[in-house]
């Protein structure tokens, strides 16, 4: 509800008394020379009437009709029962004063409160704690005045937009002249559709008003979140949150083994290479973080789990570095499986690679790629037992 400025007033008691009077009969004929009043009103507090209107001598009063249907005789009475009417009768063409009198028969009073001086202006209160004009429970008069406009200095979001997450925070930050919050929030997806009036939860400690936008709430729709913010029934401000979900990496492919193509065999070192395509179904992502495993049965990592090694920045479709071998000693002419797996840079994890065969030992054969058998006029095999016998060494 929204907040207005009150003015308090003392409140002040009142007496009002409504008497009935009956006629008593006429009095002899005056001079019209006697001072009359022309209304009256009752004090409460000194509990006596007192003229309020002006006094005047003589016929000109006439056959007049005041306040309360009477004139009133004299200029104070204190607990009258008796009042008196003042009526000019012409005799032998002289103007005479007579008297009606009048007595009480009943008598009615009321007490009331009216507004009295005032005490303190520009009261903040929320719409309805105070009367609009009238005495309140606590014994105060209080006037309604204009209405405050609530503020917010900004309102921000937890995430950066575009997002990945299925959940965000949006504050309204200092709050001011408001006793609440509301955020309004929907998607562009299909109109209005899952429009929500979410209700704002109060911080103290940091004086702002926030809210935990949930995409389950807004049917799972990706796109844009608009969010208004209104304090009491005013707009503050608002926000668009874009929230695109992150897909993890697909499998890695084409993985390479000393730098060659998947089929190998004979590999002349005791510490390969691998190396894989990065693929990810979101356009843009990039990796920095591989995982190998190598066993000697398919999918196994008895040999190496490297777990997550960080590697140069690598685009979607791109070959990642080479990743060299750092796990229990590999045996000559074994055989062995090796899998990858990638990261992307929202932190999701990827699948495993089919796992792909590969030996140690000697030999020059290279499944599915033909090689010459000599380099100038050197048996490939031998060049090959030699490096072999090289690394042995080293």
């Amino acid at each position: 509800m929204a907040n207005y400025y009150y003015n308090k007033y003392n409140s002040v008691l009142s007496y009002v008394e409504s008497p009935t009077w009956v006629y008593g009969g006429r009095s002899g004929l005056q001079s019209a020379n006697q001072s009359v009043s022309s209304g009256y009103s009752f004090n409460s507090t000194t509990n006596t009437f007192n003229s309020t209107g002006s006094t005047t001598l003589g016929y000109s009063l006439g056959n007049i009709t005041y306040t309360k249907s009477f004139a009133w005789w004299g200029s104070s009475f204190s607990n009258e029962t008796q009042i008196c009417k003042n009526v000019v009768v012409t005799q032998n063409g002289i103007p005479n004063v007579t008297i009606d009198y009048y007595t009480k028969a009943s008598t009615s009073s009321t007490t009331t409160y009216v507004q009295g001086t005032l005490v303190q202006s520009n009261i903040v209160a929320v719409d309805g704690t105070y009367p609009v004009n009238g005495r309140h429970t606590d014994g105060y008069w209080y006037v309604k005045g204009a209405l405050i406009t609530p503020t917010a200095t900004s309102v921000t979001t937890s995430v950066s937009s575009p997002t990945n997450q299925t959940t965000y925070y949006v504050y309204a930050n200092n709050v001011q002249n408001a006793s609440n919050v509301r955020f309004p929030t929907w998607t562009t997806a299909n109109g209005q559709d899952d429009l929500i009036w979410h209700q704002g939860v109060y911080d103290s400690g940091n004086n702002r008003w926030y809210y935990q936008v949930k995409m389950s709430e807004h049917n799972n729709e990706q796109g844009e979140y608009i969010t208004h913010v209104y304090a009491d029934d005013t707009a503050v401000g608002s926000l668009v949150v874009t929230i695109n979900l992150n897909s993890a990496p697909t499998a890695p492919t084409s993985i390479n083994v000393q730098g060659l193509s998947s089929g190998l065999t004979y590999l002349p070192t005791k510490t390969p290479t691998f190396s894989a395509i990065f693929n990810d179904p979101d356009s843009g992502n990039t990796t920095t973080i591989a995982q190998v495993k190598v066993g000697t049965t398919s999918g196994g990592s008895e040999m190496w789990n490297s777990g997550n090694i960080t590697i140069a920045s690598t685009a979607i479709s791109g070959r990642c570095p080479n990743i060299t071998y750092a796990g229990t000693a590999l045996s000559s002419r074994g055989t062995y499986y090796v899998t990858m797996m990638f990261t992307d840079n929202s932190g999701a994890t990827g699948t495993w690679s089919t796992p792909i065969q590969f030996q140690l030992g000697w030999g020059h054969k290279i499944q599915g790629t033909n090689f010459p058998t000599k380099v100038m006029g050197v048996q490939i095999n031998k060049i090959l037992e030699m490096r072999t016998k090289l690394l042995s060494y080293s």
